[in-house]
């Protein structure tokens, strides 16, 4: 029989981004009875939008290639088509389709029913939500503080009567800091939660009164495996981890907390650190947190269901403890301190253009501005650091290394790659369209509708689509779509040469004779280059950059020119698809060989 039940946020709405998108198509039945048809056709306007279906591999699986062509192409999809669909898929209760992705909108209070008369409501706070000028991080950061178990709306799922009395963002938090504390008593590094940790311990802490314990016996655990190798050490973790959640169910921990840390990054109170490996209390926000855990310890309030979805629903709250003019300037102080790590002839002139003022919203506006400076300082030398000889030669081994089937998941793919395209040096801007956390780590893969990274140089401009695929799925998701993309980041930049970058573990043969088509003129009547390249081959091209650079090189624009050039040479040479991706193969080789052996132009 299955245990206690893990808390868990949503694993329909997988990227908290697309809330957005969601409560978007919300709006079409907003005002209607919340029943059977309104919930099966609120599932079928999120399909006939594309937020639900396209480019999903499981849904797609058992679709006629019509319809697969048309979730996946970039045409209107009529509504009767979208009805189509959907019922093809053959569900036993449709309606509970309209009702899962209507959850997360109700239980962070962006959409409510109207316990009345059974109404569907976008609320003040999904109205905020909808906004697009509004910051997403701030609105799920109020939505985070504000959700807890047990609650009204999901009291079936999480009853007190089985032990839940906890607001998890907040005794997430707790948690992470309680840890860090006891490791610094304990000699241990304090390095927040590993992946293994989170999993297991954030999903399951269900009552607020239970962090010290919790926090002791993930300490505890570590030090019994301190000592041990690897895989000795690996193995007696899961084993001592087992046992301290054995009252829970716990099947799905890793799906939880992987979407879990998806939404809790977003408001940028955690970051992720150790290589991605670890979940840390986000040190740029210290006087925020501090603030926040010094007034709120994670205990869930008594209130009703009325009171409960107005609060939810209120964008006003709650106030955040560090809205005081006091604590603003010990904020501003603190995001000055780091500014100035990284360049401290900057600070006074950024001092003057946003100044402490008197007025807290402006001293909060002023603070969002320097937080920005911060940041982008930080990306700066972020590429940089990958352009170092090992840091390259390191993620060029982490790319060859991704031609094994599931090697890394699709968000890992595109920061690997970003770092890769950064490496490669004399980009005025690599710009991955990924979302970001407050660490620069995407919290999600890069939007539909826009190539996942844009890289622009002196003369011409790149733009790279990455995929795991590589079975004939790849030309149905990758083909056209990328093909799209690259004509449209063309066009948006009249004027200036543009090509695309397509990197795969392999390339099917479907996928190439579509590119092919774009690049001999007949993509909408217009030319589009995009090369296609197996990631071990561009793990080629970055590894003769980290020898060339051991050795006093210096990759310029030239460089990275001859690159491209030799590239659209192959292209325009080459009698057909077939031989194509050879030429291309060649291309890299001969340009790998002058860089090493003559510094030249081939």
């Amino acid at each position: 029989m299955p245990g206690i039940k893990p808390w868990s946020i949503s694993t329909t709405v997988r990227n908290p981004e697309r809330l957005r998108d969601f409560l978007s198509a919300l709006t079409e039945i907003e005002g209607e009875v919340w029943n059977h048809t309104s919930q099966e056709r609120f599932q079928i306007i999120l399909i006939q939008r594309r937020l639900y279906g396209a480019h999903r591999t499981q849904f797609l699986a058992d679709l006629d290639l019509a319809d697969v062509a048309l979730l996946n192409g970039e045409d209107d999809i009529p509504f009767a088509d979208a009805e189509r669909i959907f019922r093809a898929k053959g569900y036993v209760d449709p309606a509970m389709r309209g009702r899962t992705s209507f959850k997360p909108l109700e239980k962070f209070g962006f959409a409510t029913i109207n316990p009345g008369d059974r109404v569907v409501r976008i609320t003040r706070a999904g109205n905020e939500l909808l906004n697009q000028a509004n910051d997403m991080g701030d609105i799920i950061l109020r939505a985070m503080l504000k959700w807890q178990l047990p609650n009204p709306i999901e009291a079936g799922e999480f009853p007190p009567s089985r032990g839940y009395r906890v607001k998890p963002f907040v005794a997430t938090l707790h948690l992470i800091k309680k840890v860090n504390d006891l490791c610094n008593e304990q000699g241990l590094n304090a390095t927040g939660l590993s992946f293994e940790e989170f999993d297991a311990f954030v999903p399951t802490l269900i009552d607020w009164e239970k962090i010290d314990e919790f926090a002791k016996m993930i300490v505890e655990i570590r030090l019994a495996c301190q000592g041990l190798n690897t895989a000795e050490r690996e193995a007696k973790q899961q084993a001592l981890i087992a046992e301290a959640i054995s009252d829970f169910d716990r099947r799905h921990l890793r799906d939880y907390g992987d979407n879990i840390r998806r939404y809790f990054r977003l408001t940028r109170f955690i970051r992720y650190r150790g290589n991605g490996r670890f979940v840390d209390l986000e040190p740029r926000r210290s006087v925020e947190i501090e603030s926040l855990l010094e007034s709120d310890f994670g205990q869930p309030q008594d209130l009703q269901d009325a009171e409960y979805r107005d609060y939810l629903g209120n964008p006003d709250l709650p106030i955040f403890p560090w809205q005081s003019h006091a604590e603003l300037v010990r904020i501003y102080q603190d995001v000055v301190a780091g500014i100035a790590q990284l360049d401290a002839a900057l600070v006074l002139k950024l001092q003057s253009d946003y100044p402490i003022v008197a007025d807290e919203r402006t001293l909060d506006a002023n603070i969002v501005a320097l937080r920005q400076t911060w940041l982008d300082l930080q990306r700066s030398e972020e590429i940089l650091s990958w352009q170092a000889p090992e840091k390259t030669r390191e993620v060029a081994d982490i790319l060859a290394g991704l031609s094994r089937p599931k090697a890394c998941t699709p968000v890992d793919l595109e920061l690997h790659v970003a770092n890769a395209l950064m490496s490669l040096d004399a980009a005025e801007k690599v710009v991955p369209n990924y979302p970001v956390g407050a660490d620069n780590l995407p919290t999600f893969t890069a939007p539909g509708g826009v190539a996942d990274i844009e890289c622009f140089y002196e003369g011409f401009n790149l733009a790279c689509e990455v995929t795991l695929m590589r079975d004939s799925k790849q030309w149905v998701h990758e083909g056209y779509p990328v093909l799209r993309h690259v004509h449209e980041f063309l066009h948006s930049h009249e004027g200036t040469a543009t090509y695309g970058l397509f990197l795969a573990p392999a390339l099917h043969g479907d996928t190439v004779d579509v590119f092919w088509g774009g690049a001999s003129g007949n993509y909408r009547g217009e030319t589009v280059n995009v090369f296609p390249l197996r990631f071990r081959k561009f793990a080629q091209i970055l590894d003769t950059c980290a020898k060339f650079r051991s050795n006093g090189g210096v990759i310029g624009i030239a460089e990275i020119q001859r690159l491209v050039t030799g590239l659209a040479t192959a292209t325009g040479d080459c009698p057909n698809s077939l031989e194509w991706p050879s030429r291309l193969d060649a291309a890299v080789d001969a340009w790998c060989d002058s860089l090493i052996t003559e510094g030249v132009a081939p």
